[in-house]
């Protein structure tokens, strides 16, 4: 789910939060959602373009059916993208139905009003702040997002939110809104890694029952990353002094 896709943000007091380092003291969820927004919207403006190999796999239980792809993936700001595909195997039926519609989708969805009304945020989204949790190694905030309107792009469910960045490295849920009437019971995982200064996608798995046709699992995995950031993307994170 990408990786949270974009809105226009408020940021006004924002920049004066600076729990990073406070040990003693629990923020918000408001305040954890500023930095998160602050964060974002930096990362968003500093990372001008990058190409990132995928490798979806499809698996449905009932008719055995398999399809795998790879494919490259370029990047360039403000939200352009393009795909080509590098090799693919399995069910013809299931590459051009499933796979190739995947991608098809996102190009068509990418736009600057599709991401300004997923993005995770206090505009899309209610927070509910559950505590502090460990995830992969590092402290991390764990809350609620509960969509404030019901489409099939938000979801509900929990973030896990690294606690010095501000980024969120863990979502788990299920659409606000079941996307057909052919799909049912959907779970989103979506893993996140730190490359270089950015939190990128690392892993989505999806479990869908799927009327007639049963459980279909489809797992996406991103490497291989190549970052060409400009010149915003040597300049100081928000909340922090540059050279620090």
């Amino acid at each position: 789910m990408r990786r949270r896709i974009g809105m226009a943000l408020v940021l006004a007091a924002a920049g004066s939060l600076a729990f990073s380092g406070d040990s003693e003291r629990m923020p918000t969820a408001a305040e954890i959602a500023a930095r998160m927004e602050q964060m974002d919207t930096w990362r968003n403006s500093a990372l001008r373009a990058y190409t990132v190999l995928r490798h979806y796999e499809l698996e449905n239980t009932r008719f055995h059916k398999r399809a795998q792809m790879t494919v490259e993936v370029t990047y360039t700001y403000p939200g352009n993208k393009h795909f080509r595909v590098l090799e693919a195997s399995g069910s013809t039926w299931v590459r051009q139905n499933v796979l190739k519609r995947l991608l098809e989708s996102e190009v068509e969805a990418y736009s600057a009003e599709y991401r300004r009304q997923t993005r995770i945020n206090r505009a899309n989204y209610h927070l509910e702040l559950l505590g502090r949790g460990r995830h992969n190694g590092r402290d991390c905030f764990i809350l609620t997002i509960t969509p404030k309107r019901p489409e099939k792009y938000l979801v509900r469910g929990r973030i896990w939110v690294d606690a010095q960045d501000y980024a969120i490295t863990r979502i788990e849920g299920t659409p606000a809104k079941n996307p057909s009437f052919w799909t049912h019971d959907i779970k989103v995982v979506h893993e996140y890694r730190k490359i270089g200064p950015y939190w990128l996608s690392a892993s989505i798995y999806t479990k869908t029952e799927v009327r007639i046709f049963g459980s279909t699992v489809v797992k996406i995995d991103y490497f291989d990353y190549e970052l060409n950031p400009g010149e915003s993307a040597r300049e100081a994170k928000p909340g922090r002094e540059k050279g620090g």
